[in-house]
């Protein structure tokens, strides 16, 4: 079984899509108030803290982080 962190971050500029290859493989929504919306499962608390430092050292300003609980996905055996 693997867990992962369903993850939202808010940030305060749009991005465009191939940013999400620099966070993580994370969904980038533009949203129409000039912020974007990063939406997605990361494998763990220090990737998604390596996704905030990311951001951090590109100068990108972080609105808010939610981790909305673990997703917890079953391996399925070669059949």
């Amino acid at each position: 079984m693997t867990e992962h962190l369903h993850c939202y971050i808010r940030v305060k500029s749009q991005l465009s899509q191939p940013w999400a290859d620099w966070f993580g493989g994370l969904v980038v929504q533009n949203l129409p108030n000039d912020e974007a919306l990063l939406v997605g499962d990361l494998p763990d608390y220090p990737a998604l803290y390596g996704v905030v430092s990311r951001m951090r050292d590109l100068g990108i300003e972080i609105a808010s982080v939610e981790v909305n609980g673990i997703v917890t996905q079953q391996a399925i055996a070669p059949g």
